[in-house]
C-alpha cells in the first residue's frame, strides 16, 4: 500500500525562484590614465582629466519618477534631494566609489592595486571621475537580427533629470566620504541636510555646487598673492606652513633662506650657509606646487583681462604646452566663478585655462606617462578663441576644489561631467581594459 503522503512529496514540484527584479541604470566603468571629454561639439571645447574611473552610465524605462520629481517640481532642490530616486542613486554612487574599481599606477599580475576610488583618495592619490552619459547601453540584438532595438531606454526628459541627480548624487557621496562622513550632521558639510537653498555643499537645479564648509581659508579669500618666483623671498611660504600646522618647520625664522635659484626657489640656508636639506626641499616643492596651483586659479578667477606674457610662459613651462578647460562653478545662471563660495564676485563666466595636471591637482613630479594624450594639441583646440564657453550647465566639469576634507592627507577626486544628447568626444589612454559592467535596479516602486 502506498503512502498518499509521499506521493504528494513526488508530485510536488520545486518552488520557483523569485523573479529578479528589471534592470532601471547600466553602467560600465573603465580605468583610465589620461584623457579628454569633448563637452561642446559645436564650440569643439574638450575637458581633459589624468588617472581614475570613467562611469558610463544610461537609464531604462523601468527606472521612472514620480510626477513630483520632473515637471512641475523639477526646479526645487529641496524635493529632489529628498526624493526616492536620489536617496537610491546615492546608493548607487556610494558603491561605485567605494568598490575596488580604480588602481594606482602599478599593475600588479594578483590585481592587488585594484582600489576604489575613495580608498585611493585617502591615501592622497589624484583620482579623476569622467561621467558620460551613454543611452546606447540599452540596446537589444536578437541572435541572426541586424536591427537594434532601443525600446528599454528611458525617456529623453527623464533620463535628463536622472543624469543630473546622478551627478548630484555622485558630488554628494564625494562629500559625505572625504569631508564630512555621513554620521556628521548639522556642521555645514552635509549636502542633504536642510532645506535652505544657499546652504554650503548643496547643489542647484541648474546642476552647480555651493562651495563646502562655508567661507574659505584665509589663503582662498586673498586675491592679492605673490607670484610664484617670489612665494620663498617674500616669506610667503611662512602662512601656508601655518596653515597647515606643520610646526616640525623653521618656519618662524624671518629670513630662512640666503639664496634661490632662477624660478625662486631657495638653495642655500641662511642659518648654516649649507645647500637645504632634502627632506625640507621636498616638503617645499610640495607646498610650492599646491601654491602655484593656487596662485594660477586665483588670477583666473577674479579677473578677464589676457594673461602676462609671463603667466602665458608659467602656463606653457608647467603644462607643456597642454592645456585644459575648468569652467568655474558659481551658483546661478548669470554669476559663474568659483567653487570655494556662494558669496563671491557678480559678473559674467569665466572660463579657466589651466594645465592639465592641474585638473586633479597633479604636482610637479607627474611622471611622464601620465600626461594627457595628445599634449601636441593647441589650447585653441580646448576652447575657441573670441567664446565665452560652453553655456550649458550641464558642459561645466565639476571641480571640487575648495571642499574641505576631513583629513589634511585626503585627496579630493575631479568630477568631468559629459553632456547629455550632445555627441561625445573621447580620447583616452589607460594601462588596460579593466572594464566593469553593472545592472542596478530601479527603486521600489518604479515600473516601466
Amino acid at each position: 500500500m502506498t503512502n498518499p503522503s509521499s506521493d504528494l512529496l513526488q508530485n510536488k514540484s520545486p518552488a520557483a525562484p523569485p523573479a529578479e527584479p528589471p534592470t532601471g541604470l547600466k553602467v560600465v566603468t573603465q580605468r583610465v590614465v589620461s584623457g579628454r571629454l569633448l563637452v561642446d561639439a559645436d564650440k569643439d571645447v574638450w575637458a581633459s582629466f589624468n588617472r581614475g574611473l570613467i562611469l558610463h552610465v544610461s537609464f531604462t524605462k523601468f527606472f521612472s519618477i514620480m510626477k513630483s520629481s520632473t515637471a512641475e517640481n523639477e526646479k526645487q532642490e529641496a524635493d529632489e534631494e529628498t526624493s526616492k530616486e536620489f536617496t537610491h542613486l546615492k546608493k548607487i554612487c556610494k558603491s561605485l566609489l567605494t568598490a575596488s574599481l580604480s588602481s594606482t599606477n602599478a599593475w600588479e599580475k594578483d590585481h592587488s592595486d585594484a582600489k576604489s576610488v575613495v580608498d585611493l583618495c585617502k591615501q592622497g592619490q589624484d583620482q579623476c571621475l569622467v561621467l558620460i552619459p551613454q543611452a546606447s547601453l540599452t540596446a537589444k540584438l536578437n541572435p541572426g537580427d541586424k536591427t537594434l532595438k532601443y525600446h528599454s531606454q528611458c525617456g529623453k526628459e527623464e533620463a535628463e533629470v536622472l543624469y543630473r541627480l546622478f551627478r548630484k548624487a555622485l558630488a554628494a557621496v564625494v562629500v559625505e566620504q572625504l569631508c564630512c562622513g555621513a554620521a556628521v550632521s548639522g556642521s555645514g558639510c552635509s549636502t542633504t541636510a536642510g532645506r535652505h537653498k544657499d546652504k554650503p555643499g548643496k547643489f542647484r537645479p541648474d546642476g552647480r555646487m555651493i562651495g563646502i564648509g562655508g567661507k574659505s581659508q584665509s589663503n582662498d579669500e586673498r586675491v592679492n598673492l605673490p607670484p610664484p618666483e617670489e612665494f620663498f623671498r617674500s616669506g610667503e611660504y611662512r602662512n601656508w606652513e601655518q596653515q597647515q600646522q606643520d610646526e616640525s618647520t623653521a618656519a618662524n625664522q624671518e629670513h630662512e633662506f640666503s639664496t634661490f635659484d632662477d624660478s625662486g626657489f631657495p638653495v642655500t640656508a641662511a642659518a648654516t650657509g649649507e645647500p637645504v636639506a632634502k627632506s625640507r626641499r621636498k616638503k617645499l616643492e610640495k607646498m610650492w606646487a599646491k601654491y602655484k596651483q593656487k596662485y594660477e586659479q586665483k588670477n583666473v578667477a577674479t579677473t578677464r583681462q589676457a594673461p602676462t606674457s609671463t603667466q602665458q610662459t608659467q602656463t606653457e613651462r608647467t603644462s607643456g604646452g597642454s592645456t585644459s578647460q575648468i569652467v568655474d562653478e558659481r551658483v546661478g545662471q548669470k554669476n559663474v566663478g568659483n567653487v570655494a563660495s556662494d558669496t563671491g564676485n557678480k559678473g559674467a563666466a569665466n572660463i579657466k585655462q589651466l594645465p592639465a595636471e592641474e585638473i586633479s591637482t597633479k604636482s610637479s613630479t607627474t611622471a611622464p606617462q601620465e600626461q594627457l594624450a595628445h599634449p601636441e594639441k593647441p589650447s585653441t583646440e580646448l576652447q575657441q578663441k573670441g567664446t565665452d564657453g560652453p553655456t550649458d550647465s550641464t558642459l561645466r566639469p565639476c571641480v571640487l576644489e575648495t571642499a574641505k576634507p576631513s583629513d589634511p592627507a585626503f585627496r579630493l577626486p575631479t568630477i568631468v561631467t559629459g553632456t547629455f544628447g550632445g555627441r561625445q568626444g573621447l580620447e583616452l589612454c589607460t594601462g588596460g581594459p579593466f572594464t566593469h559592467s553593472f545592472n542596478f535596479p530601479p527603486p521600489a516602486g518604479s515600473g516601466g
